[in-house]
């Protein structure tokens, strides 16, 4: 089995939102660690520059509109 291509993720977790590579080793070790936001078009904007910074496609998971 083959690894999954890298993605960014953006997620909500409560009342936050993360931001995240998967998998983790395929970024930056600066950016290892998920980022957290209290609103959804903050994770947006900054998975769309590590996005433009990567290469690598969002994934939209928080389930929220807009």
């Amino acid at each position: 089995m083959s690894a999954p291509e890298p993605a960014i993720h953006v997620r909500k977790d409560g009342p936050i939102f993360r931001v995240q590579i998967i998998p983790p080793e395929a970024g930056p070790t600066a950016v290892v660690v998920p980022s957290t936001f209290v609103s959804h078009a903050m994770a947006k904007m900054s998975a769309k520059v590590l996005s433009d910074a990567t290469g690598f496609p969002v994934t939209d998971l928080a389930g929220v509109g807009g």
